[in-house]
């Protein structure tokens, strides 16, 4: 079986080619299929006299897969040749190349491949503008490429580029360029020229005819109209010519080429002065990044799933997601985890993701080809109906790859419905960046919609929460225990297991705490202030004694309650000594060796020096999502050698060591010398946000610590039982 695919510029008489090819060669007894691969579906019209056929993709979305059939839309023809079109989603809507891509995969699965056929002919959408339309370019597929041009520049540019499209696949594979004319006495030259230089032959020239008109408005070809004609002795001839299957190879004109060979005007060359400014701008667009990989960063998750977490926590806020069921499936399944670690850990859970209100447009393949906005106005009015007047409305991949107006469906509910609150999140999957930047972008977009300022309060914000933090409740008790003794009422934690009113009322609070310098926090504060004036205190709620008393005066301080803080900071430090003290005796003197992945350790070396410790080694790596790494001091001198002792305080950031460079790709052998220089020194204990295989008793140093100033404490508590492990469990001895 040899497969052909006609190209050529929209308009320029491609199908009529195509059919009365079809026509010719069905007339000298071969086996022909001809697929149109146009939304239009009408190129075998004039094969089955103009009858409106079955398309692939429609029968896709309407008919079951157990139901399917090839004979449903392969219809036969002018002598008995099979006429198939694909079809496409309506004008604007969808992706019609992903839908040439379905179309080609059912005609496959139905089993065309095993219909005895001697020619299968695909007639392609006239340009080639992305992968679905190049599909018959690929190897797999046709075996010659026939471009049908006329004399007229643009067309001659569409021939140009697919050259160019065949020549990224396999070049071999041209069979000639067919000149369809449009009456015009210069535009034999000008193909000839181009077909000179491009050194491919015109195999087959058809004129400006009446009898392409006449069989035409007949629902015919002129090969069936008019046997006898010149016109069709053309066809036949053409016919000959694609049954040879003689092969030439894809070459291409520059564009400066083109119109020098093509209009016989020379380009003027730029000077290198003048083309420096465009090569900077081209260098500066060079790769298409989203907004959280710009650093190179690793993307954990995509921006769907950040945004998702989010919005679930937050009580009073219906979702509504656009994404086929899987990926909403993955992204719910991770507030499910969420509640499953916090009750295992005995922790109080975030109380909306225990009864999440969601609902999923459900997209499959077919929306991905014709579109699926109405099936998401429809679940959005579902929700409205059934009380919800605060929905968010969070986009995935698919909804952004074929560019559905979502916007507009929104536009139209809220002038239905202007008591109802939409809140757009236009993530569209991982286009827009990973979990972090889908999350920050959640908070942002809440804050904008839902926020209004009204009278001062007497109130904070803590900015930063993490919703999937099985500490994140305990933390927030903490510092709403803090702020009431100071006479402080917390509004909103910002964002997550909160609600709607509290997010309402974000800028009616005097102040804003945040829990983390990383990016959520930082860009959600940006916006605080920047669009609704708000302040935040310098100091944020970090782990640790020292920490926690910076910023409990501040917020003291700003509301005239000084001498309430030093009573409750006077109550923190007895615990602290008091709940530190039976750990001195067992960790005195012990060697620490420490790897941790932030700077922001001072909680950790406070409990260490508290306890008489010897941390012998401090490696620090930096990650990328926060701000700390430069503005955080390291309030411990640590010697970086071993048998070092830390017993003095003082900044020595420049002693802090650090092996691992976050612009770069993990070096393999880092944990290599990690655990050659712990073999070095001999610690008691290898505390590691990393696992390192050492035999050395190891303890995991946590990634996000209790934001309280007893986490230090929590932590020696963990250092002293890994100190009456064994180094070297029992029941490794019993395996070979």
């Amino acid at each position: 079986m040899k497969r052909i695919a006609v190209y050529g510029k929209g308009g320029i008489g491609k199908s009529t080619i195509s059919s009365n090819l079809t026509a010719a060669l069905s007339e000298m007894g071969k086996k022909v299929m001809q697929i149109g691969c146009d939304p239009k579906h009408d190129s075998t019209r004039l094969l089955t006299k103009g009858r409106d056929q079955q398309t692939v993709l429609a029968y896709l979305r309407d008919t079951n897969e157990d139901e399917r059939k090839l004979d449903d839309i392969a219809e036969r023809g002018y002598k008995g040749c099979i006429c198939v079109e694909a079809g496409g989603p309506e004008p604007g809507i969808g992706c019609a190349g992903r839908g040439i891509i379905s179309a080609f995969d059912l005609l496959e699965e139905l089993g065309m491949n095993d219909v005895d056929l001697d020619i299968v002919l695909y007639d392609v959408l006239g340009d080639v503008v992305c992968g679905g339309f190049a599909v018959p370019l690929r190897n797999n597929y046709a075996d010659l490429v026939y471009i049908v041009t006329s004399g007229e520049f643009m067309s001659i540019y569409a021939a140009n580029n697919i050259l160019r499209g065949t020549a990224n696949y396999n070049p071999e594979r041209i069979g000639g360029i067919i000149f369809n004319s449009r009456g015009d006495s210069e535009e034999k030259e000008r193909v000839k020229k181009f077909a000179d230089a491009v050194g491919i032959p015109i195999i087959a020239e058809f004129e400006r005819s009446k009898m392409f008109l006449e069989a035409e408005q007949n629902g015919k070809t002129v090969t069936e109209s008019f046997p006898d004609s010149e016109m069709t002795k053309k066809f036949f001839r053409l016919a000959d010519k694609v049954i040879e299957g003689k092969r030439y190879t894809a070459k291409y004109l520059s564009e400066s080429e083109l119109e020098t060979v093509v209009l016989g005007r020379s380009v003027v060359k730029k000077s290198a002065q003048e083309r420096e400014p465009a090569k900077k701008e081209r260098t500066a667009v060079k790769k298409c990044v989203p907004r959280s990989t710009g650093r190179k960063e690793v993307v954990h998750g995509c921006a769907f799933a950040g945004t998702l977490c989010i919005t679930l926590s937050v009580e009073g806020l219906a979702t509504v997601l656009h994404a086929p069921r899987d990926c909403a499936h993955y992204a719910v399944q991770m507030v499910t985890n969420a509640l499953r670690r916090s009750f295992t850990n005995e922790n109080i859970p975030i109380r909306p993701f225990a009864r999440p209100n969601v609902k999923c447009s459900d997209m499959d393949d077919a929306d991905m080809i014709f579109g699926c906005i109405s099936s998401l106005e429809s679940d959005v009015r579902e929700m409205i109906e059934k009380g919800n007047d605060v929905i968010a409305v969070v986009t995935s991949c698919p909804s952004g790859i074929i560019g559905e107006d979502v916007d507009g469906m929104m536009s139209r509910i809220r002038s239905e419905h202007p008591d109802v609150t939409i809140v757009p999140i236009i993530e569209d999957g991982n286009i827009k960046g990973d979990y972090m930047q889908g999350a920050t972008d959640a908070c942002i977009q809440l804050i904008r919609s839902l926020a209004v300022k009204g009278k001062k309060e007497r109130s904070v914000n803590l900015i930063g929460m993490k919703t999937f933090g099985i500490n994140t409740t305990e933390n927030v008790r903490f510092v709403t225990e803090v702020l009431e003794r100071l006479g402080v009422r917390m509004n909103c934690t910002c964002v997550g297991d909160t609600s709607v009113e509290k997010i309402k009322n974000i800028p009616n609070s005097e102040l804003c705490i945040l829990m983390t310098p990383d990016t959520i926090a930082v860009e959600t504060m940006n916006v605080l202030e920047k669009e609704f004036g708000m302040k935040a205190t310098k100091n944020m709620a970090r782990p640790g004694l020292k920490e926690t008393e910076l910023w409990i005066r501040e917020i003291a301080e700003h509301f005239g309650e000084e001498e309430k803080a030093e009573r409750v900071i006077t109550d923190i430090r007895k615990e602290f000594s008091d709940r530190l003290g039976p750990f001195r005796k067992d960790l005195k003197g012990k060697k620490l060796y420490i790897v941790g992945m932030k700077r922001d350790i001072n909680w950790l070396l406070e409990a260490a020096v508290g306890c008489e410790m010897n941390v012998v080694r401090c490696v620090v790596m930096d990650i990328l999502d926060r701000s700390e790494a430069g503005d955080l001091e390291l309030a411990y001198d640590i010697e970086m050698t071993p048998g070092g002792k830390a017993d003095h305080m003082k900044y020595v950031k420049d002693r802090t060591e650090r092996i691992l460079d976050p612009y770069i790709p993990v070096d393999p052998g880092m944990f290599v010398r990690i655990k050659e220089d712990v073999a070095a020194i001999s610690p008691d204990i290898f505390l590691s946000t990393y696992p390192v295989n050492t035999e050395t008793r190891t303890c995991f140093l946590p990634v996000n610590p209790d934001v309280t100033p007893f986490a230090g404490i929590d932590l020696a508590a963990s250092l002293m039982r890994t100190l009456k492990v064994p180094k070297k469990e029992g029941w490794k001895k019993d395996v070979v």
